[in-house]
């Protein structure tokens, strides 16, 4: 199933079974593990992906959650984020020429 489908009542309704799902980045312990997890800490699954299991509850249910480091998708968003920064820079560039500009009554 998707993120979608995890939710605490969701997880109790399927206690007995097996799943897989994608844990959403929303959960607070989900945004904790992806924050401090290095890629030093992970072994290499395939070229270019890295993942370390870490054994979680949520909802009242044991899980195993793998966290996935992915050297392309790490390199998609440097490059996003340069090109943000470049925007940003412009914007505030051209504002600085606005205000550098003299005052005429």
């Amino acid at each position: 199933m998707d993120s979608a489908g995890y939710g605490e009542n969701s997880l109790k309704e399927m206690k007995d079974m097996l799943w897989l799902t994608r844990v959403p980045e929303t959960l607070a312990e989900a945004k904790r593990l992806v924050k401090e997890t290095t890629q030093a800490e992970m072994v290499e699954l395939e070229p270019g992906y890295f993942g370390k299991e870490v054994k979680s509850e949520y909802g009242g249910v044991a899980q195993r959650w793998l966290v996935v480091f992915s050297q392309a998708a790490s390199e998609r968003e440097l490059k996003a984020l340069e090109k943000a920064q470049i925007r940003e820079q412009e914007a505030a560039e051209k504002q600085w020429r606005k205000v550098c500009q003299p005052v005429f009554n």
